[in-house]
């Protein structure tokens, strides 16, 4: 912990992460659609959605998780590309 009494940020096994998210089923995926998500730090599974970052950081911090303690990422359409 700082001294402001919030965790510090973790240091992501960006493998493992990796390796975890592409178990999880594109069905459970897919249900977050066009929506920004805070993953568990392992890739096991989506903890929160919401249509804008600042939804989810409050949805988030609403389930006593501390921000910093999550990955976030989007998840396109199915029209969107992350392609750029």
């Amino acid at each position: 912990m700082n001294e402001n009494k919030k965790l510090d940020p973790p240091w992501v096994d960006g493998n493992l992460f990796n390796i975890n998210r592409n178990k999880v089923p594109a069905e459970e995926i897919l249900k977050y659609s066009g929506m920004e998500v805070a993953w568990k730090q392992d890739g096991t599974q989506i903890i929160a959605g919401a249509k804008t970052f600042e939804e989810l950081v409050a949805k988030i911090e609403s389930l006593g998780i501390d921000p910093s303690q999550v990955v976030f990422s989007y998840v396109p359409t199915d029209d969107e590309s992350l392609l750029f």
